[in-house]
């Protein structure tokens, strides 16, 4: 699942998650945050951090345990 959150309009959210700049890229697993990446970030960098965690997430999902 992908989301967008207007930091602005839910500062409580921002906070919770120590988002201090934009654009930041947060991957969660479970609930909770196993990657970021703040700033402008190149699309190959962006592309190879979610094709490294999108392929095992069921696996790591269904056995209830993610990396980081």
């Amino acid at each position: 699942m992908f989301a967008k959150l207007n930091i602005m309009a839910s500062a409580y959210t921002a906070g919770r998650y120590g988002v201090m700049s934009t654009p930041t890229f947060k991957f969660f697993c479970s609930g909770r945050p196993v990657q970021e990446l703040v700033g402008a970030v190149y699309p190959p960098l962006l592309k190879k951090s979610l094709t490294k965690r999108l392929p095992s997430a069921r696996t790591r999902l269904s056995q209830n345990r993610c990396s980081r």
